[in-house]
Protein backbone atom coordinates (compact mmCIF):
# COMPACT_ATOMS: atom_id res chain seq x y z
CA UNK A 1 0.00 0.00 0.00
CA UNK A 2 1.40 3.58 -1.14
CA UNK A 3 1.12 6.18 1.82
CA UNK A 4 0.73 9.42 -0.13
CA UNK A 5 2.56 12.29 1.89
CA UNK A 6 0.48 15.45 2.33
CA UNK A 7 2.78 18.51 1.16
CA UNK A 8 1.77 21.87 0.11
CA UNK A 9 1.88 22.93 -3.40
CA UNK A 10 3.85 25.59 -5.45
CA UNK A 11 0.42 27.10 -5.59
CA UNK A 12 -0.72 27.07 -2.31
CA UNK A 13 2.83 28.81 -1.27
CA UNK A 14 2.07 31.48 -3.56
CA UNK A 15 -1.43 32.06 -2.87
CA UNK A 16 -0.07 32.25 0.86
CA UNK A 17 3.03 34.59 0.02
CA UNK A 18 0.42 37.16 -2.07
CA UNK A 19 -2.05 37.22 0.55
CA UNK A 20 0.89 37.85 3.59
CA UNK A 21 2.26 40.50 1.40
CA UNK A 22 -0.88 42.44 1.34
CA UNK A 23 -1.44 42.41 5.59
CA UNK A 24 1.89 43.00 6.06
CA UNK A 25 1.67 46.22 3.32
CA UNK A 26 -1.34 46.99 5.02
CA UNK A 27 0.21 46.68 8.46
CA UNK A 28 3.20 49.11 7.47
CA UNK A 29 1.39 52.36 5.36
CA UNK A 30 -1.27 52.35 8.59
CA UNK A 31 2.04 52.69 10.76
CA UNK A 32 3.72 55.24 8.53
CA UNK A 33 0.73 57.60 8.76
CA UNK A 34 0.15 57.36 12.09
CA UNK A 35 3.68 58.51 12.95
CA UNK A 36 3.25 61.28 10.43
CA UNK A 37 0.39 62.22 12.16
CA UNK A 38 2.47 62.03 15.66
CA UNK A 39 5.55 64.61 13.80
CA UNK A 40 2.81 66.94 12.82
CA UNK A 41 0.94 66.95 16.59
CA UNK A 42 3.57 68.37 18.99
CA UNK A 43 4.54 71.48 16.79
CA UNK A 44 0.47 71.71 16.42
CA UNK A 45 0.28 71.42 20.36
CA UNK A 46 3.10 73.75 21.11
CA UNK A 47 1.58 76.59 19.22
CA UNK A 48 -1.75 76.22 20.95
CA UNK A 49 0.06 76.42 24.41
CA UNK A 50 1.61 79.46 23.17
CA UNK A 51 -1.56 80.68 21.91
CA UNK A 52 -3.06 80.07 24.81
CA UNK A 53 -0.14 81.79 27.14
CA UNK A 54 -0.62 84.99 25.16
CA UNK A 55 -4.47 85.03 25.45
CA UNK A 56 -4.38 84.74 29.34
CA UNK A 57 -1.64 87.46 29.34
CA UNK A 58 -3.40 89.68 26.66
CA UNK A 59 -6.31 89.38 29.10
CA UNK A 60 -4.90 89.53 32.23
CA UNK A 61 -3.28 93.14 31.49
CA UNK A 62 -6.73 94.05 30.17
CA UNK A 63 -5.11 94.61 27.09
CA UNK A 64 -6.83 96.74 23.77
CA UNK A 65 -6.20 97.02 20.31
CA UNK A 66 -3.67 94.08 18.49
CA UNK A 67 -0.85 93.20 19.19
CA UNK A 68 2.04 91.34 18.04
CA UNK A 69 4.95 89.89 19.65
CA UNK A 70 6.42 86.38 19.75
CA UNK A 71 7.13 83.62 22.86
CA UNK A 72 9.31 81.12 22.89
CA UNK A 73 10.73 81.68 19.13
CA UNK A 74 7.13 81.50 18.24
CA UNK A 75 5.23 84.53 16.50
CA UNK A 76 1.73 85.83 17.62
CA UNK A 77 -1.41 88.20 17.52
CA UNK A 78 -3.59 89.35 19.69
CA UNK A 79 -6.39 91.13 18.38
CA UNK A 80 -9.86 92.34 20.16
CA UNK A 81 -12.67 93.32 17.88
CA UNK A 82 -16.53 93.71 19.22
CA UNK A 83 -18.79 90.94 18.46
CA UNK A 84 -21.72 92.32 16.02
CA UNK A 85 -24.67 91.24 17.98
CA UNK A 86 -23.83 92.77 21.05
CA UNK A 87 -21.29 95.72 21.03
CA UNK A 88 -20.92 95.57 25.29
CA UNK A 89 -18.64 92.53 24.42
CA UNK A 90 -15.17 92.28 22.96
CA UNK A 91 -13.84 89.32 21.37
CA UNK A 92 -10.55 88.55 22.12
CA UNK A 93 -8.72 86.39 19.51
CA UNK A 94 -5.11 84.96 19.57
CA UNK A 95 -3.57 83.26 16.85
CA UNK A 96 -0.47 81.83 15.74
CA UNK A 97 0.43 81.50 12.04
CA UNK A 98 2.64 78.44 11.26
CA UNK A 99 2.80 76.78 7.61
CA UNK A 100 1.34 73.16 6.91
CA UNK A 101 -1.46 73.87 8.52
CA UNK A 102 -0.15 73.74 11.78
CA UNK A 103 -1.50 77.26 13.07
CA UNK A 104 -3.60 77.68 16.83
CA UNK A 105 -6.28 79.99 17.20
CA UNK A 106 -7.50 80.60 20.77
CA UNK A 107 -10.67 82.63 21.34
CA UNK A 108 -12.04 84.31 24.66
CA UNK A 109 -15.12 86.80 25.56
CA UNK A 110 -14.69 89.83 27.80
CA UNK A 111 -17.05 92.49 28.72
CA UNK A 112 -16.21 95.90 26.93
CA UNK A 113 -14.71 98.53 29.77
CA UNK A 114 -15.99 102.09 28.78
CA UNK A 115 -13.83 105.10 28.59
CA UNK A 116 -15.69 106.29 32.06
CA UNK A 117 -14.83 103.09 33.97
CA UNK A 118 -11.43 103.44 32.99
CA UNK A 119 -10.97 106.72 34.25
CA UNK A 120 -12.88 106.09 37.44
CA UNK A 121 -10.52 103.32 38.47
CA UNK A 122 -7.33 104.79 37.65
CA UNK A 123 -8.91 107.81 39.87
CA UNK A 124 -9.57 105.62 42.56
CA UNK A 125 -6.30 103.93 42.39
CA UNK A 126 -4.40 107.16 42.68
CA UNK A 127 -5.99 108.32 45.99
CA UNK A 128 -5.11 105.40 47.60
CA UNK A 129 -1.69 105.57 46.55
CA UNK A 130 -1.45 108.60 47.71
CA UNK A 131 -2.74 108.30 51.13
CA UNK A 132 -0.68 105.47 52.60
Amino acid sequence: MRVRQRAFTLLEVLIALGIGSLVLGTILSSTSNHLQRLARLEPRYRNLVVASVALEEFMATKGSGSKTDTLEDIEYTVTVSSVPSDPRIDSVQSRVEAGRGLGATVTAYRLRQSSQENSSSNGSQGEGESGQ
